[in-house]
């Protein structure tokens, strides 16, 4: 009996030595229900500076900041014998959403049993300046065991990102935007003051360059543990679909490929809804047929109008006596000479406007060496990450472009709270809506 004592003594003093050092990390969120609560424990993350004193340019005053999403899994195995890391921390550079990313993490964190996903945080550099290791250092002690991931852009499109927001195109104002920018990828993505690209590139588990997201994300898949539904998305851009049946049929019958998803949509429609601020958005989703019939209806109205418009107008001149000075009046020859005019002007100023922004352009690609060699180093380190994955890659890429050619044939036009179960659908082999 002593001895049953004395080895049951000994087996818990073993487990208490074993949990001091399994203890949970201090970034924890199991006990927060609130993302902002979490997200204040990390001890990292500030709100952006909102008093300005009087008289203060805000562009001048505002401070360079980094910006993170990320997501949090409650330690549930604190010596992670799944290999799931406890933290995802995605680094977002300046006027960049990375929102077809952010989906994909959403979806598939929330399977792996994440928390507070999708949380959004700024950091300040500069207060981890005098800290051993920098801001690197300071994420590895309140954030452990994290995988790390960013997309990064074209540098000369991240810089006029912010310009020409569906304007007319200014060379003037974007060969100034490429002047101002100085290598602000590498400033976006970077730890700390100094770091090459090459250490910047190896402080990341997944460096993305912005045309590789189909390769990344199956790498992505593969060391997190996902199944190839999981990474799935809906693209942004650049996305030819094949046309469903419904579809054929809408063309066949109104000349447009396009089919409402919901009966009431013809109601909807005649109410006004195509035409509504605060359910365009949704009608043009949900009803684009009825709202394409609309639009032709309109446009129809429109020119009635200004047929009738002119009618009038032409009336009035009949009845206007013409002028007594015949070199009051423009003859063809004229018209045309002008014409010509009008044509060569026009190609004048393109031809400008394009030596302004070539000159700007190769000043840029000069003067931000550091953002070319950082993408130049993405790809390499991508395609060494394609190697490791093994000889299977390029046929699952394949099989996962089928199967992201069928998600967006079928999910494009849904709700984002229909698309997931769509995607998952489509993914597992089966057509949406089937039982």
């Amino acid at each position: 009996m002593l001895r049953q004592c004395c080895l049951l003594a000994v087996a818990v003093s073993l487990v208490n030595a074993e949990a001091g050092l399994r203890k949970m990390p201090a970034s924890s969120c199991k006990g927060f229900a609130k993302d902002s609560l979490w997200l204040r424990n990390t001890r990292l993350f500030e709100p952006p500076k909102l008093d300005y004193k009087p008289g203060e340019d805000p562009e001048e005053t505002i401070e360079h900041r980094q910006h993170f999403t990320l997501a949090c899994r409650p330690v549930l195995d604190v010596e992670n014998r799944l290999g799931i890391p406890w933290h995802v921390v995605l680094t977002r550079t300046n006027q960049t959403d990375n929102k077809e990313l952010r989906g994909v993490l959403a979806r598939s964190l929330a399977r792996l049993g994440f928390r507070h996903i999708g949380v959004n945080g700024d950091v300040l550099p500069r207060k981890f300046e005098s800290r051993n290791g920098g801001l690197r250092s300071a994420f590895e002690e309140r954030l452990p065991d994290t995988f790390y991931i960013t997309v990064l852009p074209h540098p000369e499109k991240h810089c006029l990102s912010h310009i020409n927001n569906g304007q007319k195109r200014d060379a003037d104002q974007e060969a100034e935007a490429l002047r101002l920018c100085h290598n602000s990828l590498h400033r976006a993505v970077r730890w700390n003051k100094g770091q090459s690209p090459q250490q910047v590139v190896d402080g990341y588990n997944l460096v993305i360059p912005v045309d590789r997201l189909d390769e990344a994300l199956l790498v992505m898949q593969q060391k997190l543990g996902l199944e190839m539904q999981d990474v799935l998305y809906i693209r942004e851009g650049s996305l030819t679909t094949a046309m469903t049946k419904g579809e054929k049929q809408a063309l066949l019958e109104t000349g447009v490929a396009h089919e409402d998803l919901d009966p009431q949509c013809p109601a909807w429609g005649k109410s006004g809804g195509c035409n509504w601020k605060s359910t365009r958005k949704h009608m043009i989703k949900r009803c684009p047929r009825t709202c394409y019939e609309v639009e032709l209806e309109e446009d129809k109205k429109a020119q009635e109008e200004e047929k009738a418009l002119q009618d009038k107008y032409k009336e009035v001149d009949d009845t206007t006596e013409a002028p007594d000075d015949d070199e009051e009046l423009v003859d063809e020859d004229e018209v045309h000479r002008r014409f010509l005019q009008n044509i060569a002007e026009q190609r004048k100023d393109q031809e400008r406007d394009a030596q302004v922004v070539g000159r700007a352009m190769q000043e840029f690609v000069m003067s931000n060496e550091l953002d070319y060699h950082l993408v130049s180093l993405a790809h390499e380190k991508l395609n060494q990450q394609i190697d490791a994955y093994g000889p299977s890659f390029f046929i699952h890429l394949k099989q996962f472009r089928t199967l992201m050619h069928s998600v967006n044939t079928e999910c494009k036009k849904l709700s984002l709270e229909e698309q997931g179960a769509c995607m998952r659908q489509v993914g597992d082999g089966r057509t949406y809506g089937d039982l």
